[in-house]
Protein backbone atom coordinates (compact mmCIF):
# COMPACT_ATOMS: atom_id res chain seq x y z
CA UNK A 1 0.00 0.00 0.00
CA UNK A 2 0.69 3.62 -0.87
CA UNK A 3 0.85 4.34 3.13
CA UNK A 4 4.16 1.97 3.81
CA UNK A 5 6.28 4.33 1.46
CA UNK A 6 9.08 6.10 2.54
CA UNK A 7 8.94 9.59 1.09
CA UNK A 8 11.74 9.41 -1.26
CA UNK A 9 10.03 6.19 -2.45
CA UNK A 10 6.93 7.98 -3.25
CA UNK A 11 8.82 11.05 -5.11
CA UNK A 12 11.16 8.60 -7.15
CA UNK A 13 7.88 6.86 -8.39
CA UNK A 14 6.24 10.35 -9.03
CA UNK A 15 3.43 9.71 -6.48
CA UNK A 16 4.60 12.21 -3.86
CA UNK A 17 1.59 14.59 -3.91
CA UNK A 18 -1.19 11.66 -4.26
CA UNK A 19 -3.96 10.93 -1.60
CA UNK A 20 -2.90 8.34 0.62
CA UNK A 21 -3.27 6.52 4.26
CA UNK A 22 -1.97 4.39 6.07
CA UNK A 23 -4.19 1.37 6.63
CA UNK A 24 -6.42 0.54 10.28
CA UNK A 25 -8.37 -1.44 11.70
CA UNK A 26 -11.91 -0.06 10.49
CA UNK A 27 -11.55 0.74 7.46
CA UNK A 28 -13.68 -1.66 4.98
CA UNK A 29 -15.55 -1.18 1.29
CA UNK A 30 -16.99 -3.72 -0.89
CA UNK A 31 -16.46 -3.94 -4.46
CA UNK A 32 -18.39 -6.34 -7.05
CA UNK A 33 -20.10 -7.94 -4.26
CA UNK A 34 -16.67 -8.78 -2.34
CA UNK A 35 -16.32 -7.26 1.37
CA UNK A 36 -13.11 -5.86 2.08
CA UNK A 37 -12.40 -4.99 6.20
CA UNK A 38 -8.54 -3.83 7.16
CA UNK A 39 -8.03 -5.55 10.65
CA UNK A 40 -5.04 -4.65 11.72
CA UNK A 41 -2.87 -2.44 12.59
CA UNK A 42 -5.04 -0.21 15.26
CA UNK A 43 -5.21 3.23 16.25
CA UNK A 44 -3.04 2.00 19.59
CA UNK A 45 -0.38 0.35 16.92
CA UNK A 46 -0.04 3.30 14.31
CA UNK A 47 0.31 6.31 16.83
CA UNK A 48 0.02 5.60 20.37
CA UNK A 49 3.95 6.51 22.14
CA UNK A 50 2.80 3.71 24.35
CA UNK A 51 2.34 1.53 22.27
CA UNK A 52 4.02 -2.38 23.07
CA UNK A 53 4.91 -2.66 19.07
CA UNK A 54 8.41 -0.28 18.45
CA UNK A 55 8.22 0.60 14.68
CA UNK A 56 11.34 -0.84 12.96
CA UNK A 57 13.40 0.15 9.57
CA UNK A 58 11.42 -3.30 7.98
CA UNK A 59 7.72 -2.11 8.90
CA UNK A 60 6.86 -6.07 9.63
CA UNK A 61 4.92 -5.09 13.12
CA UNK A 62 2.70 -2.48 11.03
CA UNK A 63 2.29 -4.82 7.87
CA UNK A 64 -1.93 -4.37 7.00
CA UNK A 65 -3.98 -6.94 7.26
CA UNK A 66 -6.96 -7.48 5.68
CA UNK A 67 -9.79 -9.88 5.19
CA UNK A 68 -11.96 -10.01 1.82
CA UNK A 69 -15.61 -12.28 2.10
CA UNK A 70 -17.27 -12.97 -1.01
CA UNK A 71 -20.81 -13.19 -1.17
CA UNK A 72 -22.52 -16.13 0.70
CA UNK A 73 -23.21 -18.82 -1.48
CA UNK A 74 -25.06 -22.34 0.12
CA UNK A 75 -25.04 -20.47 3.43
CA UNK A 76 -21.46 -19.94 3.41
CA UNK A 77 -19.15 -17.14 2.86
CA UNK A 78 -15.95 -17.93 1.45
CA UNK A 79 -13.53 -15.71 3.11
CA UNK A 80 -9.20 -15.35 2.88
CA UNK A 81 -6.89 -13.63 5.53
CA UNK A 82 -3.70 -11.85 4.42
CA UNK A 83 -1.42 -11.17 7.43
CA UNK A 84 1.07 -9.71 5.59
CA UNK A 85 4.56 -10.00 7.61
CA UNK A 86 3.09 -9.72 11.16
CA UNK A 87 4.80 -11.71 13.71
CA UNK A 88 3.95 -13.47 16.98
CA UNK A 89 3.38 -10.06 19.25
CA UNK A 90 1.32 -8.72 16.26
CA UNK A 91 -0.69 -12.15 16.28
CA UNK A 92 -1.37 -12.17 19.94
CA UNK A 93 -2.76 -8.85 19.56
CA UNK A 94 -5.21 -9.42 16.72
CA UNK A 95 -6.14 -12.29 18.58
CA UNK A 96 -6.96 -10.70 21.95
CA UNK A 97 -8.41 -7.93 19.38
CA UNK A 98 -11.45 -10.10 18.16
CA UNK A 99 -11.38 -12.42 20.79
CA UNK A 100 -15.16 -11.39 21.75
CA UNK A 101 -15.67 -11.80 17.92
CA UNK A 102 -14.47 -14.92 16.79
CA UNK A 103 -15.47 -15.15 13.32
CA UNK A 104 -14.08 -12.17 11.97
CA UNK A 105 -10.70 -13.75 12.32
CA UNK A 106 -12.27 -16.85 10.48
CA UNK A 107 -11.04 -17.90 7.03
CA UNK A 108 -10.81 -20.86 4.33
CA UNK A 109 -7.72 -19.15 3.23
CA UNK A 110 -4.84 -17.72 5.00
CA UNK A 111 -1.46 -16.82 3.82
CA UNK A 112 1.15 -17.95 5.39
CA UNK A 113 2.27 -14.73 8.33
CA UNK A 114 5.82 -13.72 7.59
CA UNK A 115 5.97 -16.28 4.62
CA UNK A 116 6.22 -19.20 7.52
CA UNK A 117 8.89 -17.66 9.76
CA UNK A 118 9.81 -19.11 12.86
CA UNK A 119 8.50 -16.01 14.59
CA UNK A 120 4.93 -16.29 13.26
CA UNK A 121 2.19 -18.61 12.76
CA UNK A 122 1.66 -19.24 16.37
CA UNK A 123 -1.08 -21.57 17.64
CA UNK A 124 -3.52 -19.20 19.14
CA UNK A 125 -3.86 -16.95 15.49
CA UNK A 126 -4.56 -20.40 13.92
CA UNK A 127 -7.16 -21.63 16.37
CA UNK A 128 -8.72 -18.48 15.66
CA UNK A 129 -8.35 -18.33 11.85
CA UNK A 130 -8.91 -21.73 11.43
CA UNK A 131 -8.12 -22.09 8.00
CA UNK A 132 -8.67 -25.40 5.57
CA UNK A 133 -5.59 -23.62 3.12
CA UNK A 134 -2.52 -21.98 4.23
CA UNK A 135 -0.34 -21.06 1.39
CA UNK A 136 3.34 -19.64 2.21
CA UNK A 137 4.94 -17.16 -0.50
CA UNK A 138 8.45 -18.46 -0.83
CA UNK A 139 11.54 -18.20 -2.94
CA UNK A 140 13.55 -21.11 -4.76
CA UNK A 141 16.43 -21.99 -1.90
CA UNK A 142 15.87 -18.96 -0.05
CA UNK A 143 18.47 -18.39 2.54
CA UNK A 144 15.60 -17.81 5.32
CA UNK A 145 14.54 -21.36 4.56
CA UNK A 146 10.89 -20.34 5.03
CA UNK A 147 8.82 -22.17 5.51
CA UNK A 148 10.58 -22.74 8.60
CA UNK A 149 10.18 -26.81 9.37
CA UNK A 150 8.36 -26.11 12.99
CA UNK A 151 6.00 -24.16 11.77
CA UNK A 152 5.72 -26.37 8.75
CA UNK A 153 4.96 -29.33 11.19
CA UNK A 154 2.34 -27.11 13.45
CA UNK A 155 0.14 -26.81 10.33
CA UNK A 156 -0.15 -30.60 10.06
CA UNK A 157 -0.24 -31.21 13.64
CA UNK A 158 -3.47 -28.61 13.46
CA UNK A 159 -4.36 -30.66 10.21
CA UNK A 160 -4.17 -27.56 8.37
CA UNK A 161 -3.01 -28.19 4.36
CA UNK A 162 0.06 -26.40 3.55
CA UNK A 163 1.34 -25.00 0.03
CA UNK A 164 4.83 -23.49 -0.39
CA UNK A 165 4.75 -21.63 -4.04
CA UNK A 166 8.25 -23.24 -4.43
CA UNK A 167 6.40 -26.38 -5.08
CA UNK A 168 2.78 -25.20 -5.85
CA UNK A 169 3.73 -22.20 -8.15
CA UNK A 170 0.71 -19.69 -8.27
CA UNK A 171 -1.92 -21.06 -6.05
CA UNK A 172 -5.95 -20.92 -7.69
CA UNK A 173 -8.38 -20.57 -4.79
CA UNK A 174 -11.40 -19.77 -5.74
CA UNK A 175 -14.26 -18.58 -3.70
CA UNK A 176 -17.20 -20.52 -4.76
CA UNK A 177 -14.99 -23.51 -4.51
CA UNK A 178 -13.44 -23.35 -1.24
CA UNK A 179 -12.48 -26.37 -0.79
CA UNK A 180 -10.24 -26.98 -3.52
CA UNK A 181 -6.86 -25.34 -3.92
CA UNK A 182 -4.76 -25.87 -7.39
CA UNK A 183 -1.57 -25.93 -7.89
CA UNK A 184 -0.19 -24.48 -11.59
CA UNK A 185 2.75 -26.66 -11.69
CA UNK A 186 0.39 -29.83 -11.43
CA UNK A 187 -2.66 -28.11 -13.64
CA UNK A 188 0.28 -26.83 -16.43
CA UNK A 189 3.09 -28.90 -16.26
CA UNK A 190 5.55 -28.09 -18.56
CA UNK A 191 5.56 -29.69 -22.36
CA UNK A 192 8.45 -31.93 -21.73
CA UNK A 193 7.22 -33.71 -18.66
CA UNK A 194 5.31 -36.91 -19.82
CA UNK A 195 3.58 -39.58 -18.27
CA UNK A 196 5.51 -42.96 -19.19
CA UNK A 197 5.09 -46.30 -17.90
CA UNK A 198 8.19 -48.28 -17.04
CA UNK A 199 9.01 -52.15 -17.25
CA UNK A 200 8.70 -53.91 -14.17
CA UNK A 201 7.19 -50.48 -12.54
CA UNK A 202 3.45 -49.39 -12.15
CA UNK A 203 3.97 -45.62 -13.58
CA UNK A 204 6.84 -43.00 -13.18
CA UNK A 205 7.14 -39.42 -14.86
CA UNK A 206 9.78 -39.01 -17.17
CA UNK A 207 11.84 -35.41 -18.63
CA UNK A 208 12.63 -35.74 -22.35
CA UNK A 209 14.34 -33.51 -24.55
CA UNK A 210 13.99 -33.27 -28.76
CA UNK A 211 16.85 -35.92 -28.51
CA UNK A 212 14.65 -38.23 -26.65
CA UNK A 213 17.56 -38.45 -23.83
CA UNK A 214 16.83 -38.33 -20.19
CA UNK A 215 17.44 -35.04 -18.55
CA UNK A 216 18.26 -34.16 -14.86
CA UNK A 217 15.08 -33.42 -12.92
CA UNK A 218 15.17 -30.35 -11.84
CA UNK A 219 13.01 -29.12 -7.64
CA UNK A 220 10.88 -27.43 -9.62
Amino acid sequence: MLGSLLPYERQRLGIAEAPWQDCAAGQTWTWDGVHFSVLFPGAQELGATDSSIPRDSSGNAHSCVLRIEAAARGGHAASALLPGDIERAQEGALVQRYAGEPSVLRADLMLAPHHGSNTSSTRPLLEAVRPRWVVAQTGYRNRFRHPAARVQQRYQEMQIVLRNTVHCGAAHWRSDQPQTLLCERQKRPRYWRHQAAQQGQTSGILDINKTNQALILDEG
